[in-house]
This record gives C-alpha cells, structure tokens and sequence, in this order.
C-alpha cells in the first residue's frame, strides 16, 4: 500500500488478530515486531492523510 523502500510499510490488514477488524490499516516496520492500528478502513486513512496534507 504505502512503502519507504527500507522494508517499512504501511497495509491494510486482510488477516487481523482477534478484536481487529478485515480491512484496518496498520504499520509494518522491518525491524519492530509491533503492528499499529492506524486507521478502520483504507477511506479513513485516506482521509486523514489529505486533511493533514491540506494545511
């Protein structure tokens, strides 16, 4: 979805953990385990990207 190219990503979760949601999206850092919920859906991320981008 989103990269760095470092093996840093930005995804949407097809497969979440129990309590996630089909769809979220999530941070994938190559050397950090921890997975980060940081939108419900692709629309809210995509959002939230263009009214923080819109300033």
């Amino acid at each position: 979805m989103a990269t760095n190219g470092g093996g840093d990503d930005i995804c949407i979760d097809l497969d979440p953990d129990e309590g996630g949601k089909v769809g979220q999206i999530i941070t994938f850092w190559h050397d950090w385990e921890q997975r980060e919920v940081i939108a419900d859906s692709l629309e809210e991320w995509v959002m939230a990207t263009i009214s923080h981008t819109d300033h």
